[in-house]
């Protein structure tokens, strides 16, 4: 069986037109053992992929700037993605490999993307000679990029939403995510 489709946030794979998680693929399997459907073998080695990429998958964490850390909650909300997933696509773009999130194309909807000539007119904006992009389009670039550019981080917000409140798009820790993390960060 070839390689599936994973959306690492939610811990599921996309598999018969369907996204599953780790228990919903053995409830599948249940499923179908009770009705003396024994053609299991597709769904089962779709659940060991699923189990084998999350065994080995890392958490990984850095600190932001608030500049930093508001773009990348917004560029998560505009594509209906994790924060997490925002981060993973930048990284693999800029390390020239093929995206392999998934989070997306799970919910069905556009990835939020930034290109250059984007990044120019929110630079144009900023100084007050354009409007912004209605629509981002390709590389969300990192801290580096951005300097680099000479572009000074700026929060801008659409006058819809002055009068609206904050809201962080990160999930709490668990704890025995944190004590993983200190493992990996002090191995």
């Amino acid at each position: 069986m070839s390689q599936l489709p994973i959306d690492l946030d939610a811990e599921a794979i996309f598999f018969d037109g369907h996204w599953y998680t780790r228990d919903d693929l053995a409830k599948k399997i249940k499923t179908m053992l009770d009705a003396n459907d024994f053609t299991v073998a597709r769904p089962g080695a779709a659940l060991e992929q699923l189990n084998k990429t999350i065994a080995v998958v890392r958490t990984l964490a850095f600190r932001a700037s608030p500049e930093l850390a508001d773009v990348l909650n917004a560029a998560a909300t505009k594509s209906n993605k994790p924060v997490s997933g925002v981060i993973r696509d930048a990284l693999m773009q800029a390390f020239g490999l093929p995206t392999s999130d998934f989070g997306s194309a799970r919910l069905g909807a556009p990835a939020a993307q930034v290109t250059t000539a984007a990044v120019a007119q929110v630079k144009q904006h900023a100084h007050g000679e354009g409007d912004l992009p209605t629509q981002p389009q390709a590389v969300i670039p990192g801290p580096g990029a951005l300097k680099n550019a000479g572009v000074e981080p700026t929060v801008v917000v659409e006058a819809a939403l002055q009068n609206e409140a904050a809201v962080e798009l990160t999930t709490p820790k668990k704890k025995e995510d944190e004590a993983l993390e200190r493992r990996w960060f002090n191995s």
